[in-house]
């Protein structure tokens, strides 16, 4: 006898089911008939001791697998927090301007060569990029190509651009200081120089601030570097 007919049974004894009395000719009879819905409405949710247990193993394996599911989650959480907080740790790269406009131009310009850069990379960015090469052993000591995928590498691991220091000009004997500007023409871009009194006062293409490098390569002897404040 199944679980579920002793289950049964117990119930008919005990007479929880409903019983019924018939006529037959002259005679009464007390017959049970169990109904279809009370058989449904007792035994919807009956489940065997058994079955039961089996759940309750069945629900324990699923509790310990989520459990352990928690926990390696927690360790890739802490695993991805390490890792990030020593890739911000990590300094950034510094490059200068040239290079940061060619990385700028491959963003915006697919299938790129290095030839399509002659117009923005200037020697100082060509050198920044061998002397980068050479460092990091991952690109290599030499190629085209492998400036192409440094290149492409900053743009999508990040870095700073070089701001140079800038200084003004002063003029020792009058106290002006020193502009730069070109022509007014758009025919004219020749690099003209002159002095005034504002040390602010911008020109057309030019302006009252220059770089080392830029000084170092005029006669500045009559005037003295006063450094921009960052």
């Amino acid at each position: 006898m199944t679980e579920f007919e002793e289950d049964l049974k117990k119930k008919l004894d005990s007479e929880q089911v409903p019983m019924y009395i018939t006529q037959s000719g002259c005679s009464m009879t007390r017959k049970t008939y169990i109904e279809t819905d009370w058989i449904f409405d007792t035994y919807k949710n009956w489940r065997s001791d058994e079955h039961v247990q089996k759940l309750v193993e069945l629900g324990g394996s699923y509790v310990l697998a989520n459990e352990n599911l928690m926990d390696e989650n927690k360790k890739l959480a802490e695993e991805i927090s390490n890792l990030k907080s020593q890739l911000q740790q990590q300094a950034l790269p510094v490059v200068p301007e040239d290079v940061d406009k060619a990385i700028k131009y491959l963003k915006s310009h697919n299938n790129s060569t290095l030839s399509d850069l002659d117009d923005i990379l200037t020697n100082k960015g060509y050198k920044w990029l061998n002397d980068f090469q050479f460092k990091d052993r991952r690109f290599g000591f030499g190629g085209l190509n492998n400036k192409l995928f440094i290149l492409s590498h900053l743009a999508i691991t990040g870095y700073e651009v070089e701001k140079p220091q800038l200084f003004y000009l002063k003029n020792k004997l009058t106290g002006k200081y020193l502009r730069s500007y070109t022509g007014l023409s758009m025919d004219d871009t020749t690099l003209r120089y002159e002095d005034v009194e504002n040390k602010k006062a911008c020109g057309f293409g030019g302006g009252t601030t220059f770089t080392q490098e830029e000084i170092d390569s005029m006669q500045t002897g009559s005037y003295e570097q006063i450094e921009v404040e960052k």
